[in-house]
């Protein structure tokens, strides 16, 4: 059982790379958004859980009661699904969310902004031009950068925070797949009955 978290910004390419690398090596792919959908078993409102897949944050003073559980669930929901087997986190925040858990590759994917904006263009067909795809970008970015700071403490991304850093802008997804896949058939990364027995639960 290892897992590996793919941390990105929008439109990166991760997504592409998550799916690659978990065809190699027969992974499930996990986004933010599938573990968001388990919290209903917590008992976190419907309302909250919009609000989360949106990164809306509400007003200031009941930021810190509203949220206060939300990642204790959250790591709560995720270690369920480690359990069941081997997995990549797609998400913003990965290396903070299962920090400290055995077996655990972080990986930042990290690319220049023309770079993603040229990958939001394609995606929509060229039906968007770059000025309106860089606006969109910054509008994801800035959300998601007071997301982390209040979450997780921390709203940026930097080389430090990952065991790896991957570029896609500058190797190609199948390149950068093939550096992740053998990253993650070291020796560190097996299943131990003391490595299953530290996931919390």
């Amino acid at each position: 059982m290892a897992i590996l978290t793919l941390s990105r910004e929008a439109f990166s390419g991760a997504r592409e790379l998550a799916e690659l690398v978990a065809r190699r090596l027969n992974y499930r792919v996990v986004s933010r958004n599938d573990i968001i959908h388990k919290l209903v078993d917590y008992g976190v409102p419907t309302d909250r859980l919009n609000r989360a897949r949106e990164r809306q944050l509400g007003w200031l003073p009941r930021m810190a009661r509203e949220w206060m559980h939300y990642v204790i669930f959250e790591r709560a929901a995720l270690s369920k699904e480690i359990l069941s087997g081997d997995l990549i986190y797609l998400g913003n925040n990965g290396q903070q969310l299962l920090a400290g858990f055995p077996n655990t590759l972080h990986v930042g994917v990290i690319v220049g902004f023309s770079y993603r904006v040229e990958n939001l263009t394609k995606l929509n067909g060229y039906a968007i031009d770059p000025r309106t795809a860089r606006r969109l970008i910054s509008k994801i970015d800035k959300k998601g950068v007071t997301w982390g700071r209040t979450i997780y403490n921390d709203g940026r991304h930097r080389a430090s925070d990952y065991d790896l850093v991957v570029d896609p802008e500058h190797a190609s997804i199948p390149e950068v797949g093939e550096t992740i896949c053998a990253a993650l058939q070291r020796p560190e990364y097996e299943t131990t009955p003391d490595s299953l027995a530290k996931i919390e639960l």
